[in-house]
């Protein structure tokens, strides 16, 4: 897939909000969280990250032919 980047992001099922968990929406051909998903889980762990001190990691991974 030229020219396409994949983000995944490591969270145990319990660690998704329920609030959300029903709207989350996944990429078809890599069945990973679509780009929106993605940021709305993203952005929920990074505060909740911040409120108990909890360290974050993130890894990017670029993968040509």
């Amino acid at each position: 897939m030229p020219g396409r980047y994949f983000f995944a992001l490591k969270v145990g099922a319990a660690a998704i909000d329920p609030e959300i968990a029903h709207s989350l929406t996944r990429d078809p051909e890599s069945g990973l969280l679509d780009r929106e998903s993605f940021l709305l889980v993203a952005e929920r762990q990074a505060m909740r990250a911040k409120k108990t001190g909890e360290k974050l990691k993130l890894t990017l991974l670029r993968m040509e032919n």
